[in-house]
């Protein structure tokens, strides 16, 4: 059996007039990937556009390959749609599709992203079989174009998801991206970017801060949900700018945090500063694997969580003590990390077997 895959090709966030024609704002690729038969594209070729810009504004057609096809619109539903017959794909081809927009006096600030959000939104057959063909790679997102504002700066965000879902406590999430692009005809000037919870959440790149960004410029900021306990997590992004009606912008992004039962790693932590530095998370490690699987273990850790918070107060006001327990920690470390790999026992075998060959010399 057949079967097609679709995927996006790279693009950028672009800012355009109210009049502007033929702008490429989608483009994917779409290939039979067994060669197993020929294809033929039937029913409908959606696509949904998934901001808030004026679509009656624009004229959009579809372009694959040489085949192409103006897209009627169901504005309530922000659905472009092609009824299409027969549009063949070969076995093993791929082709680069395009959705093209034209804008006619579009509104100033109005964003545009169409998608392809569902597989459904393509339905294929074998030529031969006249089999439904599978379909994969959804949900293709299309760059954002953004309707430029004359005479002033206006701040755009691209931000595709707000929520981080549910991640484990001390695990980190996949990294999110928050872009921040200029769609005015003046200078966009940003300042001193301010976060409100940097305990659970953490902030991998700032390339934002103090920018001063032309028309079509952006920066970003690159964040990861880093949960140091159950529950929801929030932090609040304050953006300052000169954007005239917009200023500051503020972002909430959301997760939760699960999966602890106990304490953390407190004197650790109280050392290192951060419960997810790679000391803590091998401790951390040990404890899971081999303290809490056994009575002893869990008598010690039971013991630990119980007195150590107080100890990790003093130590992490005390910088003489806290240089003296990290120093005290580094041999205890060496020695789980090289139970975590195995390679405790080998290098034990090796010793003993110098010091035997030494003295029977």
């Amino acid at each position: 059996k057949g079967h097609i895959l679709i995927s996006p090709t790279e693009q950028e966030n672009q800012v355009v007039n109210k009049d502007a024609s033929n702008i490429e704002v989608l483009k994917f690729k779409i290939k039979e990937t067994t060669g197993y038969e020929n294809a033929r594209l039937t029913n409908v070729f959606e696509i949904i556009d998934i901001e808030t810009g004026d679509l009656s504004k624009v004229t959009a057609y579809l372009k694959c390959g040489d085949w192409q096809t103006v897209l009627g619109k169901d504005l309530n539903n922000r659905k472009l749609f092609a009824y299409v017959i027969n549009w063949p794909i070969q076995a093993n081809q791929e082709v680069v599709c395009s959705v093209i927009y034209s804008f006619n006096n579009a509104n100033a600030g109005d964003k545009y992203r169409p998608c392809i959000l569902y597989n459904s939104g393509l339905s294929f057959e074998g030529q031969t079989t006249t089999k439904y063909l599978s379909v994969e790679g959804a949900p293709i997102y299309g760059a954002m174009t953004v309707i430029e504002t004359t005479g002033e700066p206006n701040i755009v965000v691209d931000l595709l998801k707000t929520d981080f879902g549910r991640v484990k406590v001390g695990e980190e999430s996949e990294e999110l991206t928050i872009t921040v692009l200029n769609s005015g005809t003046e200078n966009l000037m940003i300042g001193t970017i301010t976060y409100s919870n940097t305990t659970d959440f953490t902030i991998v790149s700032d390339n934002l801060t103090g920018l001063n960004l032309q028309q079509g410029e952006s920066g970003f900021i690159k964040v990861k949900f880093t949960p140091q306990s159950n529950g929801t997590k929030t932090l609040k992004i304050t953006i300052p700018s000169n954007d005239p009606d917009e200023n500051p912008y503020l972002i909430t992004l959301t997760g939760e945090g699960f999966g602890k039962t106990g304490g953390g790693c407190f004197i650790a932590t109280a050392c290192f500063g951060n419960y997810n530095h790679p000391i803590v998370k091998i401790l951390r490690q040990f404890r899971d694997k081999y303290l809490l699987t056994n009575k002893i273990g869990i008598s010690f850790v039971k013991w630990y969580y119980s007195h150590s918070p107080d100890y990790a107060k003093v130590i992490e006001k005390n910088p003489f003590l806290k240089f003296a327990v990290k120093i005290s920690l580094y041999p205890i470390v060496l020695v789980a990390w090289l139970i975590l790999k195995g390679f405790l026992v080998p290098l034990v075998l090796i010793i003993s077997l110098g010091i035997l060959f030494r003295y029977t010399q």
